[in-house]
């Protein structure tokens, strides 16, 4: 495993264990990137989160905005972006449209 993944996967973690900490539960995460999310949980009260890791750079494209969308309306999830700094993580919900006019989310 590259630093690179083994940094990712370590921001997949803290992202989860913070969720977990609020009361969500973990249902799966895809390792690698290989799905739409990285992480999906649920809660009892507000349903399920499907989740995209990364920096405070990550950035989703026009495409990856749609597919991770789609994605999360097929499986009635709110999407979100979960992004690391120095400062800890900001979550936001993603939209088809240009990231600054996303909403900050908080579990």
């Amino acid at each position: 495993m590259t630093n690179h993944a083994r940094n990712g996967a370590a921001r997949e973690r803290r992202t989860r264990d913070r969720l977990i900490e609020s009361g969500w539960t973990q249902v799966m995460r895809a390792a690698g990137s290989k799905g739409a999310g990285d992480l999906l949980l649920g809660h009892p009260t507000h349903g399920g989160v499907l989740i995209q890791v990364g920096t405070a750079s990550k950035t989703l494209g026009p495409a990856d905005r749609d597919r991770f969308v789609a994605a999360a309306e097929l499986i009635c999830a709110l999407p979100l972006l979960a992004t690391w700094s120095r400062t800890g993580v900001r979550y936001f919900v993603v939209t088809r449209e240009v990231p600054s006019k996303w909403q900050e989310w908080t579990p």
